[in-house]
C-alpha cells in the first residue's frame, strides 16, 4: 500500500535542498538518476525543483538513489537562521545579474577559504 504523506512548504523545500546537494556532490543528472531510481527523468526534474507535495513514491526513490534519508528533519533555530540568510542572498541575488556573478565568486572564494 503506497502511502503519500503531504508536506509542509519549508519540509518540501529541505528536502529539494538536500537533493540538489547530493545531485551536485556525486555529479550525477536528472536522467542517470532516473535510471537508478527507476522513475522518468522528467518527475525526477520537477523533485528536484521542488515541484511536488507529497512524500510519493517517486521522491522516496530519488533519496534512495542520492543516499538520503527521505524524512524531512524537523526545522531548528539554525534552519531559521539560514533562512533568513538565503532569503536576504536571493534578494541580492535577484535585483542584478552582474552583482549576482559577483557574489557567486565571492561565495566560491570564501568556501575555499573554509574549506583549506
Amino acid at each position: 500500500m503506497l502511502i503519500c504523506m503531504k508536506l509542509s512548504r519549508a519540509e518540501i523545500e529541505d528536502l529539494r535542498r538536500r537533493i540538489h546537494f547530493a545531485l551536485k556532490k556525486q555529479r550525477l543528472t536528472a536522467a542517470q538518476i532516473g535510471r537508478i531510481a527507476g522513475v522518468h527523468p522528467s518527475q525526477v526534474g520537477r523533485i528536484c525543483r521542488g515541484e511536488f507535495r507529497t512524500m510519493s513514491h517517486n521522491v522516496v526513490e530519488v533519496c534512495r538513489a542520492l543516499g538520503l534519508d527521505p524524512s524531512a528533519p524537523k526545522p531548528t533555530a539554525r534552519d531559521a537562521a539560514w533562512a533568513q540568510v538565503e532569503r536576504n542572498l536571493r534578494e541580492l541575488w535577484e535585483e542584478d545579474p552582474d552583482r549576482a556573478r559577483r557574489m557567486a565568486r565571492l561565495m566560491e572564494a570564501m568556501t575555499k577559504l573554509a574549506l583549506d
